[in-house]
């Protein structure tokens, strides 16, 4: 993506956002927890994914603390809370691709991490390419059980092309889930109404 794209690709998430967002009352802060996918299936969508975020990330309350971690090969934090929304677009611009990805030890670490916050509302949004083998499903059904936490994913398949990720799999285990891909005018995909609608959620 260009930048030139990127830029238009923000700002049309911003001015949609605010669409609704000027409209709705005073909600209670969130501390929010990121986790983003960083496994090699992964790597085609990055780019989408990155740009999203960045545009949600910014239409936030500004009491709002986030952080992002990364489930891949490994599970690690990227960015400590933080309310600078800015500061997050960076680090997230530094994620990369490698390896197969472990939902559940994911969900595991940044379930721990976001009852850290100081934010009365604890949330999770879960940024993936939903390719979940029966193993890791099961696992990862098990740790949103266990924390009782509210937790959203956004899909991005690269299997079955610009489509929802495994729709099924992911509603299984939230019922925040939302289809990451939406075919727009000129025949290019984007995730805009994905993160459109987790904002929606997360203003009431």
């Amino acid at each position: 993506m260009t930048i030139c794209r990127r830029v238009l690709f923000l700002l049309a998430l911003i001015v949609a956002a605010g669409s609704f967002i000027s409209a709705l009352p005073q909600r209670t802060p969130i501390s929010l927890g990121v986790l983003v996918d960083s496994g090699s299936r992964m790597s085609p969508m990055m780019p989408m994914a990155r740009a999203g975020f960045d545009g949600f990330v910014q239409s936030l309350a500004a009491d709002d603390e986030v952080f992002i971690m990364t489930f891949g090969s490994t599970t690690g934090e990227i960015a400590d809370f933080t309310k600078d929304k800015a500061s997050l677009a960076t680090k997230m611009a530094q994620i990369g691709t490698r390896g197969d990805a472990s939902l559940y030890a994911g969900l595991d670490a940044a379930s721990k991490k976001v009852q850290q916050g100081k934010n009365p509302r604890k949330v999770l949004l879960v940024l993936t390419s939903g390719n979940i083998t029966p193993a890791d499903f099961g696992r990862s059904k098990e740790m949103i059980e266990k924390y009782k936490l509210p937790v959203h994913f956004i899909g991005l398949s690269v299997d079955c092309g610009p489509c929802e990720a495994n729709p099924k799999n992911l509603a299984k285990l939230a019922a925040g889930t939302f289809g990451g891909l939406t075919k727009m005018e000129g025949q290019k995909y984007t995730v805009i109404p994905a993160f459109l609608a987790l904002l929606e959620v997360l203003n009431k």
